[in-house]
């Protein structure tokens, strides 16, 4: 009888211990699998999730974490087709996609850098598009304010025609502005703005010598007219 109750007690202790061992083996993996599901990493959290499921299936927090998981799973897919749309050049569907993704789970991976990314790149081409038009229009003050609303989204845009057309524009508010019979101190002032980003669009090469002679020509006159006011 003594044996049978010592055998009892230590089972039971037995019991307990490997109950607690087993409840601390599956918290460790849960929070484990919700700190991947929490940077986006749903395929290893699976994995884990599975772990889960062979040591208790009907453990409680299992269903939750199975559902995100689920839901990353096809918010992956999805943030893929977006990027293969961008290589495919169709950045609108692609915006579209990348939205859907960040209304659903905000933050998620690096979307909203491709929103804000594309969103540039398409308002970029706008400008391109309105300064454009408005060279053919000989709008000059439309030309340099899309042309340098562009490059104030990407300093780093290398566009030879944008130059070009900008470069028009500021000689053209350049002559413009010394050829009027009204023209103030402030005019000049705005002028010689115009001549020295006229100057900086282009290098010091025989490409843009025909370039920098108008400017040339046009800084005398701007001088002259200067020294006339004061």
């Amino acid at each position: 009888i003594a044996f049978f109750f010592s055998y009892n007690y230590l089972f039971s202790i037995d019991t307990v211990q490997r109950e607690a061992e087993k409840e601390a083996t599956l918290i460790s993996l849960y929070e484990q699998a919700a700190q991947l599901l929490l940077v986006g990493k749903p395929e290893p959290a699976i994995e884990i999730l599975n772990t889960i499921k062979a040591i208790d299936p009907n453990y409680e927090t299992l269903p939750e974490l199975t559902s995100q998981a689920e839901q990353l799973l096809v918010l992956e897919d999805k943030y893929q087709t977006a990027i293969q749309l961008v290589e495919e050049d169709d950045v609108e569907e692609a915006l579209a996609i990348f939205r859907q993704i960040d209304a659903e789970i905000p933050g998620l991976w690096d979307v909203k850098q491709q929103i804000s990314g594309i969103e540039n790149s398409l308002q970029i081409t706008q400008y391109l598009e309105d300064g454009s038009l408005a060279y053919q229009e000989e709008n000059w003050d439309q030309v340099i304010a899309s042309y340098e609303a562009a490059l104030s989204l990407d300093p780093k845009l290398d566009d030879l025609l944008l130059k070009e057309q900008l470069f028009q524009g500021y000689l053209h508010k350049i002559i413009n502005l010394l050829q009027a019979s009204d023209t103030t101190t402030a005019d000049i002032e705005l002028a010689e703005q115009y001549y020295r980003k006229a100057v900086a669009l282009f290098p010091q090469s025989k490409e843009f010598a025909s370039e920098r002679e108008n400017l040339q020509e046009v800084s005398g006159d701007l001088l002259e007219y200067k020294f006339t006011q004061t």
